[in-house]
């Protein structure tokens, strides 16, 4: 009895110590409000104390603030943990919100939206007010970006970090939703041009070096027009890791492309006496888009007219049975 009541005050302890005011609130705007109220539902509510456990859509209520538009709710829950959740216009579950899929965690088909709480201060935690159903606070854009560190051999025990001129270049730590894959959702006014780097955890010092071929000279940079979500990219590169991983296979012979970049037409060569026998071509993510079978030549054309701008992968075979992968840039 005394160990229990003992582990009891230390658990308590815990939740004291770590424990974080998280207000969860919503944009009702345009929306009839059922007469069993908003609520919202999510995995933190066990942690949260409320009955029934997580997933529980009519047990939190949200109250209207000031007679207008938003519906909130504080919580105390523990801190520096990735929580997901949805809000519910009535009190049954099949009235939860549809989270458009720019918004949701995503991976493993998770259709959440999702916070992480990143202090144990005393102020409550708040994070931008979201339209019920909608990407971003009333006239907001949504702009989420990804990177994915899995090819990063020293990566820091912080994670990865935004660093950009829509917070005054004040670093954003990523959230780790899944493996080495680090999202930021970021709400910005319509046609913001954004420039930003990742950092190898919460040092200035710790930036990539951005290639030049998806830079400005020092950061990547996108004209935001609408909700957008950046393609997952390897830390400093302008490509996704599986396509960097294809791109180490060992070149055993020469190839040579001409011209690269190229606006269509482009020809492959060989020197002496090695034969091509195959041609395939991959598009950044690793999707072969198309595959040419060739036999005994030492050159071959290829027309990619119909592809659009981008950075593509050609890997071939010569009459050996080796292989030879390199980058191509469609203009």
């Amino acid at each position: 009895m005394k160990s229990f009541y003992i582990a009891s005050l230390l658990l308590l302890s815990f939740f004291q110590v770590g424990a974080k005011k998280v207000k969860f609130a919503v944009d009702m705007s345009g929306q009839t409000i059922m007469s069993t109220g908003v609520h919202v539902t999510g995995n933190f509510q066990a942690l949260a104390g409320y009955p029934g456990g997580d997933w529980q859509s009519n047990t939190t209520l949200c109250t209207q603030e000031n007679n207008g538009n938003i519906y909130s709710v504080v919580v105390d829950i523990p801190a520096h943990r990735i929580y997901q959740y949805k809000f519910v216009n009535g009190d049954q579950f099949y009235e939860v919100e549809f989270v458009p899929e720019e918004s949701r965690v995503n991976y493993d088909f998770n259709d959440n939206r999702w916070i992480y709480v990143d202090s144990s201060n005393s102020d409550t935690f708040t994070f931008p007010i979201i339209l019920f159903g909608g990407n971003a606070p009333a006239g907001k854009l949504l702009f989420r970006v990804t990177a994915d560190a899995k090819e990063l051999s020293n990566l820091s025990l912080d994670g990865l970090y935004f660093l950009g001129n829509q917070n005054g270049n004040f670093p954003l730590k990523m959230d780790n939703l899944k493996d080495k894959y680090f999202d930021l959702l970021l709400y910005v006014d319509s046609n913001f041009s954004m420039n930003y780097r990742f950092l190898n955890g919460n040092n200035i010092d710790s930036a990539e070096l951005v290639p030049a071929a998806c830079s400005n000279g020092l950061n990547r940079t996108v004209l935001l027009q609408v909700n957008k979500v950046a393609s997952a990219v390897c830390f400093a590169s302008c490509e996704p890791c599986l396509a960097n991983s294809l791109l180490e296979e060992t070149a055993l012979y020469e190839l040579l492309i001409y011209p690269n970049p190229t606006h269509g037409l482009v020809e492959l060569s060989f020197p002496n006496t090695i034969q091509l026998n195959s041609v395939e071509v991959y598009n950044s993510v690793g999707k072969l888009l198309l595959e040419v079978p060739i036999h005994n030549k030492q050159s071959q054309v290829l027309d990619l007219t119909g592809f659009a701008p981008g950075y593509y992968l050609l890997k071939t075979q010569n009459n050996k049975g080796q292989t030879n992968i390199q980058k191509l840039i469609v203009n």
